[in-house]
């Protein structure tokens, strides 16, 4: 039996399978948050292969259903005794309400397919439970602040452009799409789910000094591996940080850049745009909780609005955090 285990700064989750290539499921984005040893853990995440996987149970209330970004057609549904997120003849995840355990059918055609956005649906999942919240944003290190920012702003709107710019200017990147938000009573702790950064054939265009990062381009976008950027920006691990600011991402502009405090309310709904969703029984516990998380931390800590001018290699951190001030 295959095993590997990570500590998510105080959740541990293992994952276990007969057969290891599933075992490694989450190897690709939780990697450098391996538990350096033995530890009790609080969820477990059983796989296995299966010829076909059980559908939706009847009855059950769907949650959500779509297509996941692969171009995977799947279904988040709620039976009462738990939660079933399917893609028809690839997986079927079960998270039982009883226990923190979780398992895992995958089909031969879907061997791949509990790693990529299902992956982050289910550790969305297991960290709620421990008021512990993903958000889509960017996570970036001030050092000389001795804290992470965190840039908010919808896909393909130039978060990972803006983050990448400011890493090459001096802050240090620790992610460009996802973040763990925990509350404390002495402030808000974040950290960044260490997956490789997705970058646009646009970005690379306009900053030539990441082709030696880059690899052959099969389409508009490639996966870029955190080592290979670190030659060319400053990269940060999967640490737990203070948070000590909010930039939200509004529309560039063509004069030049334009940064600006803003008011709690509109970097709430700002976040909570991108970040919340409304199922079709309504908003559901999970997404309160995430709500009222957002409000705390935006509550806490000083926001301002980011506007990119024509070049965004010419941001400077230090008007970021001069504004933040």
């Amino acid at each position: 039996m295959a095993r590997c285990c990570y500590d998510l700064h105080g959740v541990v989750v293992a994952t276990q399978s007969a057969d290891a290539e599933l075992a490694v499921f989450l190897e690709p984005i939780l990697a450098p948050l391996a538990a350096a040893g033995p530890a009790p853990e609080d969820w477990s995440i059983g796989l296995e292969l299966r010829a076909e996987v059980q559908p939706t149970p009847p009855g059950a209330a769907v949650v959500w259903d779509g297509t996941l970004p692969e171009g995977i057609a799947a279904t988040l549904s709620d039976d009462g005794d738990g939660r079933h997120f399917v893609a028809p003849g690839r997986f079927h995840m079960t998270l039982p309400r009883s226990a923190r355990a979780v398992n895992i059918s995958v089909t031969t055609e879907g061997r791949a397919a509990p790693g990529g956005m299902a992956a982050f649906w289910l550790i969305d999942h297991l960290l709620a439970v421990h008021d512990r919240h993903l958000l889509h944003g960017a996570c970036l290190i001030a050092p000389a602040a001795d804290g992470a920012l965190a840039l908010f702003a919808p896909s393909g709107t130039g978060k990972t452009t803006t983050a990448l710019a400011l890493a090459r200017a001096g802050f240090a990147l620790a992610g460009d799409d996802a973040l763990v938000l925990r509350n404390t009573d002495q402030g808000a702790l974040m950290w960044a789910v260490p997956r490789r950064l997705r970058v646009h054939r646009k970005t690379a265009a306009m900053m030539p000094w990441l082709e030696p990062s880059l690899g052959e381009w099969s389409g508009d976008e490639q996966a870029v591996s955190r080592e290979s950027l670190s030659g060319v920006v400053g990269v940060a691990g999967p640490t737990l940080s203070r948070a000590v600011g909010i930039v939200v991402l509004r529309p560039p502009n063509a004069n030049g850049h334009h940064i600006e405090r803003i008011g709690k309310a509109e970097a709430v709904s700002h976040i909570v745009a991108d970040n919340v969703r409304r199922a079709p029984m309504g908003v559901e516990p999970h997404a309160q909780a995430a709500f009222a998380a957002i409000a705390r931390f935006v509550a806490r800590t000083p926001a301002v609005a980011l506007s990119v001018g024509p070049d965004p290699n010419s941001l400077d951190p230090t008007a970021i955090l001069s504004a933040l001030r």
